[in-house]
């Protein structure tokens, strides 16, 4: 594959470890920006996660107290639905494209 879905991306990242979002799309960022990709904004990426997130694919891991009084949500790999099918088009798998 040229390109890398975000998706598959996010699935990748997450395989051995736990990260909070913009973590995850920083590093997007750069994988993009390397390879000569437009980088999604990092609200465009946050709807990812949500998407990932309500279908099961990822998991809330933990909560952490980050800087300025906000709150860092880690996520990682829900271990049930690392091959399921939904990672390849998760806008679709939600019923918000045909």
């Amino acid at each position: 594959m040229k390109g890398k879905r975000t998706s598959l991306f996010i699935r990748e990242f997450l395989r051995n470890k736990e990260a909070y979002v913009q973590q995850m799309w920083k590093e997007y960022r750069r994988f993009c920006l390397k390879n000569g990709y437009r980088p999604p904004s990092r609200q465009s990426f946050g709807n990812y996660v949500w998407m990932l997130r309500k279908l099961g694919l990822i998991e809330l891991a933990r909560k952490e107290k980050g800087l300025k009084g906000t709150t860092r949500h880690y996520y990682r790999l829900n271990p049930e639905k690392i091959e399921d099918e939904a990672w390849n088009d998760p806008v679709k798998a939600l019923g918000l494209r045909k």
